[in-house]
């Protein structure tokens, strides 16, 4: 049978045992712990079902809800995990990975972090930087790497240059400089608003390319967990009350 992981980019996969679960929360002794005030002391549950043969979660009646796939859950309701599911509780997203080979995902997982670390203190040349092509540190889909995982993948690694996002509803560019969002624009949407406007896309491609801190356009200035946590806040003001059925 396969091995369920729950992974939240950069960090190192975390494994959902068959015989027990894994707790997520602010309290110190849950398996996951997230800091955010937002956070519930236990927030939410994954565990394995014998009896149904499968993976489960279900929020614990927390302030401020669970989200499967942008659908909020109903608390104490059990909602069954496929691969690839997105998790968000409050501003951190997990994703929901099925393998058959654990060292299948480490690897993954560390080309992954090794490339954010790494190309975050590579220098690129002018000539590198007049084909794009050459140069781009990150590219996918939004299904891989939500915009939440991708903002915050970006800021961990202090990252500087051009992220390019295309979906169903439109198409935007962002800037970004050590980290620090500059500008942002999707459709007709500029500024923090261009930003709370893509939070929910979960497809769609994405492309980023680097650039030097000095060419960076741009003067929001503005850190991008904070404007995360922001549009997670303002997300879940819209989604209050609302759930969907195990």
């Amino acid at each position: 049978m396969a091995t369920l992981f729950i992974v939240r980019y950069p960090e190192p996969p975390v494994q959902v045992p068959q015989s027990g679960r894994v707790t997520i929360g602010r309290a110190q002794n849950n398996s996951i712990v997230l800091a955010e005030p937002r956070v519930s002391r236990l927030h939410a549950i994954i565990e394995w079902r014998e009896k149904e043969r499968r993976y489960v979660i279900y929020d614990i009646g927390s302030a401020n809800g669970t989200v499967l796939n942008n659908e909020k859950l109903f608390s104490n309701n059990d909602y069954p995990l496929k691969d690839w599911d997105k998790i968000r509780i409050v501003s951190a997203v997990f994703t929901v990975r099925f393998v058959d080979r654990a060292d299948d995902l480490h690897h993954e997982f560390r080309q992954m972090a090794e490339k954010i670390h790494t190309e975050a203190t590579r220098f690129y040349s002018r000539m590198e930087i007049r084909h794009p092509e050459a140069v781009t540190a990150l590219t996918g889909t939004l299904e891989h790497l939500c915009p939440i995982d991708l903002f915050q993948m970006l800021e961990t690694g202090r990252k500087s240059g051009k992220l390019w996002l295309t979906s169903g509803r439109g198409e935007g560019t962002f800037t970004i400089r050590d980290g620090m969002i500059m500008s942002a624009q999707f459709g007709a949407a500029q500024g923090e608003q261009a930003l709370f406007d893509i939070l929910d896309l979960n497809k769609g491609m994405f492309a980023f390319t680097p650039m030097p801190e000095s060419e960076v356009p741009g003067n929001m200035n503005r850190p991008i967990t904070a404007l995360l946590m922001e549009g997670c806040r303002l997300m879940d003001e819209r989604n209050a009350g609302k759930g969907t059925t195990g």
